[in-house]
């Protein structure tokens, strides 16, 4: 499933300038992502980028980007973090919240929390400024963010970028969307870890209310349920 997702971020939606060379190599990377073969999908990305114009910023973007997927995919975090590192610096700043989003993930698998917990802040507000929360991007950067400042012990300020999430995805898709709901669950979650435990019940019912049984986000809060009677 996590390759199937990834797939979806392939870099050919905004080739249009490269070499036919290079399209037929992150073709076929791309189909080696999917068979699960991403030693060799790395070894054809590699050869992909080597074949792209240096003057097409936004293709090497996509393919630097992909790279440092295929490098996080495989463990190599410093690798990632190289790639995702040369995605953002070829980018506008508006333009480079998502690059800067992957690259917090990468030095936090690296154990370097305090520089991924800056990286993590500019990311949020920089794509809750230049994409809003009906792009996926945002919401997932602040839910990583969140849960590095609760993991961190800042459990008040994980629940309020929640709360900042759940008004956002709540202005973007509405009160009863699934995602307004999951960050709802969170939200709870994480009051619930604060002590709070009347409050956390109170807003898990308030979406549990709303939720498909059937859908992920009623399972999690089903478990957030019974972290909190235990």
């Amino acid at each position: 499933m996590l390759l199937r997702r990834f797939a979806h971020t392939h870099p050919l939606r905004r080739l249009a300038t490269e070499t036919r060379s290079s399209r037929h190599l992150l073709l076929e990377a791309t189909a080696r992502q999917l068979k699960g073969d991403i030693p060799q999908a790395e070894e054809l990305a590699r050869a992909a980028l080597d074949a792209l114009d240096a003057d097409d910023v936004a293709a090497r973007v996509d393919a630097w980007t992909f790279l440092g997927k295929l490098s996080q995919l495989q463990g190599k975090f410093g690798d990632a973090e190289a790639f995702f590192r040369d995605a953002r610096a070829a980018q506008p700043a508006a333009e480079g919240f998502h690059a800067t989003s992957l690259l917090a993930r990468a030095l936090r698998s690296q154990g370097r929390d305090a520089e991924a917990l800056a990286e993590y802040r500019a990311a949020v507000d920089g794509l809750e400024a230049t994409r809003g929360w009906a792009d996926g991007a945002t919401n997932h950067a602040a839910n990583a963010l969140a849960a590095l400042l609760g993991d961190g012990g800042d459990l008040a300020e994980a629940e309020a970028l929640q709360g900042r999430a759940e008004a956002g995805l709540e202005s973007a898709f509405g009160p009863a969307d699934p995602r307004t709901l999951a960050a709802r669950v969170e939200r709870a979650r994480l009051a619930g870890r604060g002590g709070r435990k009347n409050d956390a019940r109170e807003i898990l019912a308030a979406a549990m209310a709303d939720l498909d049984p059937r859908h992920p986000a009623y399972r999690a809060a089903m478990a957030v349920e019974a972290e909190l009677d235990s």
